[in-house]
């Protein structure tokens, strides 16, 4: 495994291409879904050929970072909390799942706390 700041940087660097990318895509209000949730959900508007394999790539590029975490024989809590936050950021690359936030400016906020996290998580079992 690299340095500590390394691998800052390599989290820095993945979270670039993210916010380049979720800044790129649109959200579509879920009509009546303000009636089950406050603020209602949004869906993300269908991406083009090229902007679809931008997002393979980026998926699998952020997916590799992980496993290289994952190679610190991480176990327990740390290892189960670093799990659920990678799932949380794929599913909004991946922009399969309806979500809560209006703006992708929001969603880029919530990727940066969980790259964050991530990044705790990750240099406190070295």
């Amino acid at each position: 495994m690299g340095s500590p700041m390394n691998l800052q940087d390599k989290f820095h660097e993945i979270f670039i291409e993210m916010e380049f990318f979720v800044g790129k895509s649109s959200l579509i209000y879920v009509e009546g879904s303000s009636e089950m949730v406050e603020g209602g959900a949004y869906k993300w508007a269908n991406l083009d050929a090229a902007d679809t394999e931008v997002q393979r790539k980026l998926c699998a590029k952020y997916v590799r970072l992980i496993d290289l975490i994952h190679y610190l024989e991480m176990e327990g809590d740390s290892s189960d909390d670093l799990d659920c936050s990678s799932r949380r950021v794929l599913r909004l690359l991946r922009q399969d799942v309806a979500i809560l936030q209006n703006t992708t400016r929001q969603v880029c906020e919530d990727i940066a706390q969980q790259l964050d996290l991530q990044l705790i998580l990750s240099e406190s079992f070295r």
